[in-house]
């Protein structure tokens, strides 16, 4: 499948997009969301709702997560 190269923007960008908090660096820069297994750069940002998929976290290269 195609990977598309996305405008990289903020933790804080999101964040404020979502009336969420950030906690940790509100500036990394992030360009793709992917489910934890998918992960393949430090500017993926993961998408783990699911507890099953926390143990994932601990060898990902992806530098964020929406938990």
């Amino acid at each position: 499948m195609p990977t598309l190269a996305l405008k990289s923007i903020t933790l804080n960008e999101i964040a404020h997009s979502l009336g969420a908090t950030v906690v940790g660096d509100g500036e990394l820069p992030v360009s793709r969301l992917v489910h934890p297994k998918d992960a393949h750069s430090d500017k993926d940002i993961l998408l783990a709702l699911d507890k099953a998929l926390h143990p994932y976290l601990e060898s990902t290269p992806a530098r964020a997560v929406i938990l």
